[in-house]
């Protein structure tokens, strides 16, 4: 899909340098049963609700972070801020801190907090939405007013590695087929990078994770991008500050 060239780093200068496989969400899923809100009114501005204070959870990166909270702040570019906005912007996420019961590092740890109550709200990827649902946790994977971020994995092929080049290109073609595209939207609910895999994929799973319209919904996602070297070693360093009460 040609969407999926448009975050940095895939095409430069018209060449490609990576090919787009999986690609997936990062947003918030919380507890439909437990938290006041409807689609109408989603947005990461739950983080700030006192309601909710020590029921909340978020990834532990300084990417996750800058983003969510550069887009409640109204950021140019959540992922090349000026020193102003990256002011602003950890100004803002240690009133969210504050609200958190804990940063989550492996998916396991929210999941399970989420099914029991411990807490309803969590930054998460699609796979944790299938899971849940499937064991009867009523969840809702969050569509926000400021934008769901995406990201996107893939293949890079080494030049000066070993090996026969046709097998690298075996590997990458198979994992292109519109059949493990199939697979990979219905197993784990990512969505893949060939078109044709959605028309193989079971069409209550497209729309529980709301890619019936995989194109549309590429197109007004908000893409994790590369940052600026010395920004990111700012944010790692800021968030660090914040963990620690500074």
């Amino acid at each position: 899909m040609p969407a999926l060239k448009r975050p940095k780093g895939v095409e430069i200068d018209g060449q490609n340098y990576f090919v787009p496989w999986d690609w997936g969400n990062t947003s918030l899923l919380y507890r439909a049963d437990l938290v006041d809100m409807t689609p109408e009114d989603e947005t990461y501005a739950i983080l700030l609700d006192e309601r909710y204070a020590g029921k909340m959870s978020v990834f532990d990166s300084a990417e996750t972070v800058t983003a969510i909270a550069g887009l409640l702040t109204g950021a140019k570019d959540p992922f090349d801020q000026t020193p102003e906005e990256i002011t602003a912007t950890f100004d803002l996420w240690k009133q969210i801190h504050a609200n958190l019961r804990f940063y989550w590092t492996d998916t396991t740890q929210f999941e399970q907090a989420l099914a029991t109550g411990e807490i309803v709200v969590a930054s998460a990827w699609n796979e944790s939405v299938g899971k849940l649902q499937a064991e009867g946790v009523d969840v809702r994977y969050m569509n926000p007013k400021e934008g769901v971020l995406t990201w996107v994995c893939g293949l890079a092929a080494n030049l000066n590695a070993d090996g026969d080049d046709q097998e690298v290109y075996d590997m990458m073609n198979a994992m292109l087929d519109p059949e493990v595209g199939k697979w990979l939207i219905e197993f784990y609910n990512y969505g893949h990078s060939n078109a044709k895999s959605y028309e193989l994929a079971d069409p209550e799973i497209l729309a529980s994770m709301g890619l019936v319209d995989p194109l549309a919904m590429i197109e007004s996602t908000v893409f994790f991008d590369e940052m600026p070297t010395e920004m990111r070693e700012t944010i790692n360093a800021e968030l660090e500050r914040v963990k620690a009460g500074l």
